[in-house]
């Protein structure tokens, strides 16, 4: 975080969207691997195909996902984002007590 905390699984955070902030719960840690409770497709794609840079964090919505839509025409939205590791991660609640996964 830019307060020179490290990113821990379980973290809340706040991220920027449209119209204000969203809360979100990180769910794995690019440098590491570790995860949890994902789901079993998404982990299998994202440790064969997409890749995690060490920077990066996978983030699951705790509020209303706001990009969410029921447009046929566009691909749908998952549960789940990618995000750096950067400035624009808040955090808000520290859960030490996330169950973690390797």
């Amino acid at each position: 975080y830019a307060t020179g905390e490290n990113i821990e699984l379980g973290d809340v955070v706040l991220i920027p969207v449209p119209n204000g902030s969203a809360r979100m719960k990180v769910v794995m840690l690019g440098d590491t691997q570790q995860h949890s409770e994902l789901q079993s497709t998404f982990l299998k794609w994202v440790t064969t195909e997409r890749k995690l840079e060490d920077d990066e964090v996978v983030l699951e919505w705790i509020d209303k996902n706001p990009f969410e839509h029921k447009d046929p025409n566009v691909a749908p939205v998952g549960k789940y984002m990618f995000s750096g590791a950067d400035q624009y991660l808040v955090l808000v609640e520290r859960n030490p007590a996330s169950e973690t996964h390797t």
